[in-house]
């Protein structure tokens, strides 16, 4: 459904297997292209150790592309295990995301 955030596992994500993460924004970042592109996890801490945080663990990475009638948004949000996903939706994610969103747009176009 466009607009609301999808868990799409690992499925369609590039491997990054045996590459160490970066606090260099110019690694994390896009280089050119017609997007911008926000990651970002709670399951390291600031050490870049792993992290059991509570309620679930989640690494998101949300896409914003220029679109005729505004900003095209893609949010798609990994756990670690099928039961994390679950109880993430169980505390309403999908809900308060969309919320999230509403509120920013209002905020954004001056409503």
């Amino acid at each position: 459904m466009p607009g609301r955030p999808q868990d799409r596992g690992t499925r369609g994500a590039r491997s990054t297997a045996g590459q160490q993460p970066s606090p260099d924004p110019q690694r994390s970042s896009p280089v050119g292209g017609q997007y911008e592109r926000i990651v970002f996890t709670n399951a390291l801490d600031s050490e870049w150790r792993p992290a059991s945080p509570a309620p679930v663990a989640m690494t998101t990475e949300i896409v914003l592309r220029a679109h005729p009638e505004g900003t095209d948004y893609r949010v798609v949000v990994r756990h670690g295990e099928p039961a994390a996903r679950k109880r993430h939706e169980d505390l309403g994610f999908a809900d308060g995301w969309g919320t999230t969103v509403a509120q920013l747009a209002r905020l954004v176009e001056g409503r």
